[in-house]
């Protein structure tokens, strides 16, 4: 299952000019909104995973 989309919307209203990165729904996915985008990581194992570095902006997302 994937995050409610009327309940992102609504913390995104809170955090103007934010970007929202959250994980493991077993989706992963980038999503572009009007004014955020949504990082979503995958799942994870042993032998997999996913990686985001931030600093001032995002600078990697790495999926494997």
């Amino acid at each position: 299952m994937d995050v409610n989309p009327s309940a992102v919307n609504e913390l995104m209203k809170k955090y103007p000019s934010s970007d929202l990165v959250h994980g493991h729904t077993h989706r992963l996915n980038t999503h572009v909104e009007k004014t955020f985008t949504r990082y979503v990581l995958g799942d994870w194992s042993d032998t997999q995973g996913n990686a985001i570095e931030i600093t001032d902006q995002l600078n990697r997302l790495e999926i494997r």
